[in-house]
Parts: C-alpha cells; structure tokens; sequence
C-alpha cells in the first residue's frame, strides 16, 4: 500500500482539504478511483509519495482502527491549524514587505537616474576642460 503526504495540497484541492482530511490515516484508494481522478491527479500522486506501507502491519480490530484514524485527523486538522496561523502571519509579512518594496523600489531608481546624469554632465564637462586645454596648445 502506497503512502502519500498531501498536506501542501491541501488548500489546493479541488474538492476541499476537508475530502482529504477525511481519509487521513487510512487507505483512500477506493475514494480516489471513485472521485474519478484524471491523468493529471495520477500525475501529480508522484510528488506527494512518501513510501510504502506494509498491510501485515494493519490492525483489525476496528475501535483500533477508528481510534488511530480519528487520531490521525485530528492531528492533521491541528496541523493544518497551526501552518493556517503560520501563514496568516507569513502572509502579513509578506503584505507589508509588498508594500515597503512598492515604495522603495521608485526611489531607487529616480536616484540611480539621477547620479548617472550627474555622472554623465560631469565626464561632459571633463571632456570640454580637456578639449579646450588642448586647443590652447
């Protein structure tokens, strides 16, 4: 049984992060044949695989079962929680380092402008002192 770690996914998909917290914990296969995933969803398994698990190890007893998978998602709904908090803030980071950018960005550039006229005016003026030296000569 092959093991996936969809959690980067889970914003993404298309049927909600709830379909796939869902079935954390378990095997899903059956849910994702009958969602009828296309080619590009069996693509994109590749970069979710994290490996193998062994079915001798399944337990079968089913409050086992029921507990280790309510364990399982909750502790991914937590997970999922937390990294939302983490990215509320990341995000706001991001607004604000946005913002600093779109204001420091056009002053840069008017005074990069600026010292190359500057620069541009003063080998002009070199230029003049030396062709007039030479003139002279």
């Amino acid at each position: 049984m092959q093991a996936y770690n969809v959690t980067n996914f889970l914003n993404d998909h298309p049927g909600g992060k709830e379909v796939l917290l869902v079935a954390a914990g378990k095997d899903a296969s059956e849910e994702f044949e009958e969602a009828g995933h296309g080619s590009a969803a069996r693509l994109m398994l590749d970069e979710f695989y994290v490996g193998e698990i062994d079915p001798s190890t399944k337990t079968t007893t089913s409050s086992v079962s029921t507990t280790t998978t309510t364990t399982a998602t909750n502790s991914s709904i937590n997970f999922l929680e937390n990294h939302q908090k983490i990215d509320h803030y990341q995000d706001k980071s991001s607004r604000q380092n946005v913002k600093l950018l779109q204001f420091l960005v056009p002053i840069l550039i008017l005074g990069l402008g600026s010292t190359l006229l500057r620069w541009k005016k003063t080998l002009a003026d070199l230029s003049t002192v030396h062709d007039a030296q030479i003139s002279t000569l």
